[in-house]
């Protein structure tokens, strides 16, 4: 997950220097931006995959209260963030 964090880094880091120029290439943009949401989606899975295999060995008052902590944290003010 770090290697994917670090690429999510540099090409947000890319997007921002494009952005920056003073006539921007939308083209470019648009490709920078599926690649972020591209390691995002990958991001998202390796995730998903670990709380997995968290969950495959709470006990089930354990998963309880974990996934409970973990809608906390998704969520810290309800599904409205304050709104």
């Amino acid at each position: 997950m770090e290697k994917i964090r670090a690429k999510l880094a540099r090409k947000r880091a890319e997007l921002s220097e494009l952005l920056e120029e003073t006539s921007p290439d939308q083209e470019k943009i648009k490709v920078k931006i599926n690649e972020i949401a591209s390691l995002q989606v990958q991001l998202q899975r390796e995730t998903i995959n670990h709380l997995e295999r968290i969950r495959a060995v709470l006990t089930p008052e354990q998963r309880a209260k974990f996934f409970s902590l973990i809608r906390k944290r998704l969520h810290p003010k309800g599904p409205w963030r304050g709104r």
